[in-house]
């Protein structure tokens, strides 16, 4: 039952990032910005350079990368390791399927955003830094699955929030908005498989 439950899951991902694709390429005809292998290139790097520089726990080189408030959550979560002179590994981490299910296209460029499902697996471990042992974590390596939202800034993505998979619902079932279209146009554009 829990096998049909992700099963059905999935459908419904694939089935949202379908109707995101058919949108993106009429989006990206007025705006370069919307051009999803791009974006999804962005979301990708993204997921491993925040994973990697937590490991390392040091966050700088993501300045300018992030807005302010995942930053500063990022920050203090790499504080408070460091003070309980621990290290989190995420061991064998991959990236094993990405699709874009949310997009927010307004006139005022600044509010653009875009949301990433990504599907993926790693060993987390918490390790004692003097001790080199482990303290806690995964037996083996799990699935997982995130939600990486992005906005725009001047003319460039970064990262604005990440999201647990329990919020896989109400993100999948959030109309995309092209601010100044109509539901009838959204809906003629998720029946078009290339732009005009």
């Amino acid at each position: 039952e829990q096998e049909e439950a992700g099963t059905s899951q999935l459908k419904d991902v694939k089935w949202k990032g379908q109707r995101v694709h058919r949108l993106l390429n009429f989006l990206y005809q007025s705006d370069k910005i919307w051009k999803e292998q791009e974006m999804k290139n962005i979301a990708q790097q993204m997921f491993i350079e925040v994973n990697t520089n937590i490991e390392k726990r040091d966050i700088t080189k993501l300045k300018g990368k992030t807005t302010q408030e995942i930053y500063d959550k990022l920050d203090s979560s790499i504080t408070e390791l460091i003070v309980k002179k621990q290290l989190i590994q995420k061991r064998n981490l991959a990236a094993r399927d990405i699709e874009i299910v949310l997009v927010k296209n307004y006139y005022d460029n600044k509010r653009d955003e875009f949301t990433m499902w990504i599907s993926g697996q790693a060993q987390q471990v918490t390790i004692d830094e003097k001790t080199e042992q482990e303290l806690a974590g995964d037996d083996y390596v799990k699935d997982f699955e995130e939600f990486w939202t992005f906005i725009r800034k001047e003319n460039k993505w970064i990262l604005k929030s990440i999201e647990p998979s329990f919020k896989m619902n109400s993100l999948i079932n959030e109309e995309n908005i092209d601010e100044g279209s109509t539901k009838f146009l959204m809906d003629w554009y998720y029946t078009r498989e290339r732009g005009i």
